[in-house]
């Protein structure tokens, strides 16, 4: 019989990194000139579909299962092809497959990816939208403390941050377009505007700055096919010591990774992959993790208390989320949300690895730390529910909805 196992897989990357988005790098064999951009930046993040990616390749190459040229399959092996789906599956990720669980060989789930601390073995996340952002809110001196008694660890220079949620007004018997119910946020400073921290899943709720964690290096390139003198500037990411993207994955093994006398790993213990268009290099590590741990993510993002009206409820987007409506209004009383475009690459018969690739209608997506008042219990909270249901999508990371204060 087979067995259902769990990973950590952490990647640290070698260097900067460069993940490029639909208004920063050029798709498929569309070219820079085409794009006729002279400054591209990277996103901070991988997206959940460039780890999917990640994730099968590492699979495949402990299996040494990896094609040897960029060809579809290996001609001279009739079963090495069957050898590959019944690993990773033979289809890969499209977002047209977002209505229904699909068959990815032995991968079967992956969860959000957050940052983590090697060092402090700690989780972080985008904060939530709804933080109360003003001059020294939340914070306290932490000038004379060491760092075992400053709950966020930070250098002592900057006082630590604590996640404070806006106090929200109910608003009955008003005229809206939602209806005749809505929230105020009486403590929102405009001047300030919204958080751009990373939230450490801590027992103090400590917010890290973004430039604590992520750093970022512009480099002058030369592209021939640009008209006007071939120079272009491109701006890439690297992550502070110590801190490493990862994600937590389900695997369901055959009886060839479990068997007493044949036992092995599905992953290498460590290694190198390459990430996103540009091949950033990173250092991956995997380490097998219970069921409580794989599922600890979650559960502890919905111990966090958003909202102190009992009445409501805040869900919390674990992850970049793709809604039904899309372009409409999300099933809640309030929300505060931010949104980021998607387009992913789908392979096609082609003469070569680029010709071959094809891309995706754009998609667009809301951003993981984005927030949602709902009613509690009530049919509203059953259609906003709804809106987020594509399975296809929680499957590799997309699409995790928390209800939080649980």
């Amino acid at each position: 019989m087979g067995q259902t196992r769990y990973y950590q897989c952490i990647f640290t990357p070698v260097g900067e990194y460069f993940f490029g988005g639909e208004r920063n790098f050029p798709f498929g064999s569309q070219s820079l000139a085409e794009k006729k951009d002279y400054y591209i930046g990277s996103e901070d993040f991988p997206s959940q579909a460039t780890v999917f990616g990640a994730l099968r390749y590492m699979l495949l190459e402990k299996e040494g299962l990896l094609n040897n040229n960029l060809s579809s399959g290996n001609t001279r092996d009739p079963l090495f092809n069957e050898r590959q789906a019944a690993l990773i599956g033979s289809e890969g990720f499209s977002m047209s497959l977002k209505d229904t669980m699909n068959t990815y060989g032995i991968l079967k789930k992956i969860s959000p990816l957050f940052l983590y601390d090697k060092k402090d073995k700690t989780r972080l996340i985008p904060a939530p939208l709804n933080h109360r952002v003003h001059i020294d809110n939340g914070k306290h001196d932490c000038s004379q403390l060491s760092d075992e008694t400053c709950p966020g660890k930070v250098p002592h220079s900057s006082p630590c941050e604590i996640y404070t949620p806006l106090k929200m007004k109910h608003l009955k018997n008003v005229y809206t377009d939602l209806g005749t119910e809505s929230l105020l946020p009486e403590d929102y400073d405009g001047k300030a505007g919204l958080t751009d921290k990373f939230l450490m899943l801590d027992a103090k709720k400590t917010l890290i700055n973004r430039e604590d964690v992520i750093g970022s290096l512009t480099q002058t390139r030369i592209a021939r096919q640009l008209e006007e003198g071939g120079l272009f500037k491109m701006e890439y990411k690297y992550l502070k010591e110590a801190y490493a993207f990862s994600v937590m994955v389900e695997l369901d093994l055959p009886e060839s990774f479990t068997d007493t006398a044949t036992s092995k790993k599905p992953f290498a213990d460590n290694g190198l992959v390459f990430l996103g268009m540009d091949k950033s290099v990173f250092h991956y590590e995997t380490k097998q993790i219970d069921i409580d741990t794989f599922r600890s993510l979650e559960s502890d993002i919905s111990k966090i208390q958003m909202t102190d009206h009992g009445d409501l409820t805040v869900y919390y987007a674990a992850s970049d989320c793709y809604e039904i409506t899309e372009n409409k209004k999300p099933a809640s009383l309030f929300w505060i949300l931010q949104k980021k475009n998607l387009r992913t690459l789908e392979k096609q018969a082609g003469r070569n690895y680029q010709s071959s690739l094809k891309k995706s209608r754009l998609y667009h997506m809301i951003k993981a730390g984005s927030v949602f008042y709902v009613k509690k219990e009530s049919e509203a909270e059953k259609i906003f529910q709804d809106q987020f249901d594509y399975p296809g999508l929680t499957q590799i990371g997309f699409n995790h909805i928390v209800k939080t204060g649980e």
